[in-house]
């Protein structure tokens, strides 16, 4: 799978077809961004926080060289599931992208979002979604 590299070719306006799949599972980023380019998205990914501070870029400088050109992101939740100290990854990274005001497809938990205001912003999905739930998903909150 190839990904379009985050080095200013979009500028500062997200292009309308880039996906930023956060993901730490590397089988699953890959057949995840198989299926979003399959469908016509480019994709930037990202393994996420990693160790040893399980903090991402953008929670440590305050932006993230791959949300400028995404117009949507989808994140796995479970990006700290059995890390010992530091079970708020997820919510973190996820709550950098609620202030970044992109559309956000949610994998694993989240349902509790949408009672939370940001109904427009977020969907959530079971954590191993199907292809065209995912699709679905995406399509409905990239914007025009």
């Amino acid at each position: 799978m190839t990904a379009r590299a985050a080095d200013g070719a979009y500028g500062m306006i997200p292009a309308p077809d880039v996906v930023l799949l956060v993901e730490p599972d590397d089988e699953r980023r890959s057949l995840f961004g198989a299926w979003l380019e399959d469908a016509g998205f480019d994709v930037l990914t990202c393994p996420g926080p990693t160790a040893p501070d399980y903090a991402c870029m953008g929670g440590r400088s305050g932006r993230c060289p791959l949300v400028d050109p995404a117009a949507l992101v989808v994140v796995d939740l479970s990006l700290s599931s059995g890390v010992v100290g530091h079970p708020g990854v997820g919510a973190d990274v996820l709550a950098y992208y609620l202030l970044a005001e992109l559309p956000i497809v949610t994998l694993g938990r989240g349902d509790d979002l949408r009672a939370g205001g940001v109904q427009d912003q977020v969907v959530a999905l079971p954590r191993s979604p199907e292809r065209p739930a995912l699709l679905a998903a995406i399509r409905a909150l990239m914007p025009s």
